[in-house]
């Protein structure tokens, strides 16, 4: 679970850093659902360890990133 955790944020890194020096604002939404989809793997892998506060915190996090994803794609 860590190296998919691990490749998430490797991947999110990356597409920001590409999209700022490319000057592309195109790829926000989906940036947020890469997000979004980290997040839900950390809250899941939270609560697989027993670590309840954090899952919550995760999971609500995970709603925030695609509530704004939605937002940004719709507008």
């Amino acid at each position: 679970m860590r190296i998919m955790k691990g490749v998430l944020f490797v991947f999110v890194v990356l597409v920001a850093i590409w999209a700022l020096i490319t000057g592309i604002n195109s790829f926000s939404p989906y940036m947020f659902l890469i997000v979004a989809a980290m997040m839900l793997y950390s809250g899941l892998f939270a609560l697989k360890l027993k670590r309840k506060k954090n899952a919550a915190i995760y999971f609500i996090a995970t709603a925030i990133a695609l509530s704004a994803s939605i937002y940004i794609f719709f507008t």
